[in-house]
């Protein structure tokens, strides 16, 4: 019943600024929007009930607490205009109990920079002709990240295949600078919060991502875009070496909610293959994705490619690297 309890206070919590949000104008830093997680991309950008280290922390906080190993991973992705995306995270389970005296510690950090490229500027003279041309700097996008992750809680919902799990939360704190043309400057603090529930096979997770101040370059300051995810995975085991992972995630982003699906087939260890459908009502965004990944244990490399409506396909690819096992990571 504790478990119950802290879940629908987690669900109410996430709902309350949603409401807020409805009221509100444009948003800034949309570059927060953009996914990162490459195996999650290939599964149709579902991520708030897998866990995968780092490079997850992003979909949702708490999933890193299912971390056994130091991880880091980057990735670089071309975005629909000239801008770039580079992703860098790094994970690091502690030898610590935690809060809660559980295990399942572990702290983390990410960085997410934005090149918007170049833009011309033409200077005018006095009687309107051309005076000059000059290639400026159109922008860059900052978010550096910091988190931590625990079991708080063992325990269940009532009988049957929900009686049994571990329940982790996490936490992110993530500070944001952006600027404009080389002459605007605006900086930013954001919260994001999650929870993940492990039970015999069945996960749960839930998360509320980009929840601080606003973003002001000269007068007005917009709000950060506020997402909420909830979702479910669930694996099946075909044969001793194939495995069937379906994933689901339900999103709250830029006033309306979006559905998200994908699955998984690995092959062995060593070999995954993805796909997936992002269900966007009137947005250039909606549209299959599909992806692969390869895992030695040690190294790890995931690709993901998607269709943007009649703009263009993204390709995207991520590179990994596990440090070491940490045993003392409770379960």
């Amino acid at each position: 019943m504790r478990a119950l309890a802290v879940v629908t206070a987690f669900g109410i919590a996430a709902l309350v600024p949603l409401e807020a949000k409805e009221t509100a104008g444009t948003f800034a830093g949309t570059f927060l929007l953009v996914p990162t997680g490459v195996r999650s991309m290939g599964m149709g950008d579902t991520g708030v009930a897998l866990a995968y280290g780092s490079n997850g922390s992003i979909y949702n906080p708490a999933t890193v607490a299912r971390s056994n190993y130091s991880d880091v991973a980057f990735s670089q992705q071309n975005l629909l205009t000239d801008s770039t995306l580079a992703f860098l995270g790094y994970a690091q389970p502690l030898d610590f109990r935690g809060f809660s005296e559980l295990g399942g510690v572990s702290i983390f950090t990410t960085l997410r920079h934005v090149d918007h490229g170049k833009i011309e500027a033409n200077y005018l003279k006095p009687d309107g002709s051309l005076d000059r041309t000059e290639t400026l700097t159109a922008g860059r996008d900052i978010a550096w990240s910091f988190g931590y992750a625990e079991y708080f809680l063992k325990g269940g919902f009532g009988d049957g295949a929900f009686s049994e799990g571990i329940h982790s939360l996490g936490m992110t704190l993530t500070a944001i600078n952006s600027e404009l043309a080389g002459q605007y400057e605006a900086n930013a603090v954001g919260v994001s919060l999650g929870y993940l529930g492990n039970f015999e096979k069945l996960s749960l997770g839930l998360s509320l991502a980009n929840f601080g101040t606003g973003l002001k370059y000269i007068q007005d300051s917009d709000p950060l875009p506020l997402v909420a995810r909830a979702g479910a995975a669930y694996p099946f085991q075909i044969t001793e070496y194939i495995r069937l992972l379906f994933a689901y995630d339900l999103v709250h982003e830029e006033r309306s909610f979006h559905q998200r699906g994908g699955a998984e087939l690995n092959i062995g260890k060593l070999f995954a293959l993805r796909g997936g459908w992002r269900l966007e009502r009137e947005s250039f965004r909606g549209g299959p994705t599909f992806g692969f990944g390869l895992d030695t244990g040690r190294f790890f490399a995931d690709y993901a490619f998607g269709w943007y409506g009649d703009l263009e396909e993204t390709h995207r690819m991520l590179v990994g690297f596990r440090f070491s096992h940490h045993p003392f990571h409770y379960h």
